[in-house]
């Protein structure tokens, strides 16, 4: 009976932190952004309200909402900014309130427009209320830059994208089985979809511009995307006696190359590429096969340590020879 391959556990291990730190970050971005920093710069905005009505209160202490109010206030905002230096302190502050209020993404007439004898807004009640409020709440809030809540909204979606984009790798490669039969040490390669054709051709061009990028940095940077690129459309049978060699070559980076002899029905004189590290099994299997179609070769260099090692720990026998 077939086995199959199952992800190897400290991969899975690996890329379920990588998961839950990617989308746990989006989350702390999403958070900054929809609330956290819009709240911080509203309470920015609001100082800078009270500053605004207070420079604006005639003789008589009532203001009127013709007087205060800020109809369209994104246009307004925009020629108060065009006048520079001109402007009088009262403008001032109206510029600045407006554009703390467009930092927070709050820059509505709904914030703008006042309205006598309104309860929430009347002007006088509610520079009033912007008095009382600060008088017990002493402090200048920290302003927001014009793209802190821009970063943030960056920061979620990269962060969610990558994460969404290691679950879709976990579940590919989940969904990518090699089979062994271990009578006959028969590997069968799992089937290539279109799918995998895309993403073999984004990888290569990939390559193609980090090779660009070397030798634009002189050999500085020295990119090297492994990855695995099983002959199309896939599902082929591999036995010990279809390997012309087993190169390890880049075994300490859980990597193989099977060159396959020429007289393969589909597989003649190519080359497959065996990722080890993502998928558990799949290193014993390729060495039971090796072992069969090569009895005399030498173990990768971690194994002919350990047998080494293991030798060098053995005891010796207090008997004599013979």
């Amino acid at each position: 009976m077939d086995t199959v391959t199952t992800l190897r556990p400290g991969w899975r291990i690996k890329m379920i932190i990588i998961i839950v730190v990617l989308l746990g970050f989006g989350a702390w971005g999403f958070v900054d952004a929809k609330y956290v920093y819009p709240k911080r710069g509203l309470k920015v905005a609001d100082k800078l309200e009270l500053d605004y009505l207070r420079v604006s209160q005639p003789a008589s202490g009532v203001l009127l909402s013709s007087v205060v109010s800020v109809p369209d206030p994104r246009s307004r905002l925009d020629e108060l900014k065009s006048r520079g230096r001109t402007l009088s302190e009262r403008e001032q502050r109206k510029r600045d309130w407006l554009d703390a209020l467009l930092k927070a993404g709050y820059l509505t007439e709904d914030r703008t427009v006042y309205v006598d004898g309104d309860p929430d807004r009347d002007p006088s009640a509610r520079f009033k209320a912007l008095q009382d409020y600060w008088s017990t709440n002493p402090g200048e809030p920290k302003p927001l830059s014009r793209y802190d809540i821009f970063i943030q909204w960056l920061i979620c979606v990269l962060s969610w994208l990558g994460g969404l984009l290691a679950i879709f790798m976990v579940v590919r490669v989940a969904g990518k089985k090699f089979r062994f039969h271990p009578e006959t040490l028969t590997l069968t390669l799992p089937r290539v979809t279109p799918l995998d054709m895309g993403i073999q051709a984004i990888l290569e061009g990939l390559r193609l511009l980090l090779s660009i990028v070397r030798l634009l940095t002189f050999n500085k940077l020295r990119p090297d995307i492994t990855y695995q690129k099983i002959p199309a459309p896939g599902g082929q049978s591999i036995t010990p006696d279809d390997l012309e060699e087993v190169d390890k070559s880049k075994w300490s980076r859980y990597f193989v190359h099977l060159r396959i002899k020429p007289g393969h029905a589909t597989l003649g004189g190519k080359t497959v590429p065996i990722d080890l590290y993502r998928r558990g099994r799949l290193e014993d299997w390729i060495l039971q096969m090796e072992a069969k179609a090569f009895p005399d070769a030498e173990p990768p260099p971690q194994e002919a340590e350990a047998v080494e090692q293991t030798e060098g720990d053995a005891p010796k026998s207090d008997a004599p020879p013979g």
